[in-house]
């Protein structure tokens, strides 16, 4: 089984960074989003193993589109990414349904931890 991403991110740059670390953990499967909006939409079209989420974006904010996900019912797994550092936002985003949160910037020392525990087939 090959395990898919979906990165959802505003920042080109913060995708591609995490892009370049899945790739090299073996993910080749990885979409991209840059807004809630088109996240809802992949995650619909290509059902991923795991979703990485900023909670600020333009459009339609990480908060929003983590409750319309998990309203359908996948078996996918949501990390939430954010540089910002509010613990509400933390506790309303895992009481919401997200897995684990994941502060940026984000490194391979603290994204590889996260992949064996919610996505152990890319392993």
């Amino acid at each position: 089984m090959t395990a898919s991403t979906l990165i959802c991110d505003d920042s080109a740059i913060f995708r591609e960074q995490l892009k370049m670390i899945l790739n090299e953990a073996g993910i080749q499967k990885v979409y991209e989003a840059g807004n809630g909006i088109e996240a809802v939409q992949m995650f619909l079209d290509y059902e991923p193993d795991l979703v990485f989420m900023d909670i600020i974006m333009p459009k339609q904010d990480g908060i929003s589109t983590l409750k319309e996900l998990v309203s359908y019912k996948k078996n996918s797994r949501i990390i939430m990414t954010s540089s910002c550092s509010q613990q509400s936002h933390l506790r309303r985003a895992l009481h919401l349904g997200a897995d684990a949160y994941l502060r940026k910037p984000a490194s391979e020392q603290n994204i590889l931890p996260l992949l064996q525990k919610y996505n152990p087939a890319s392993f």
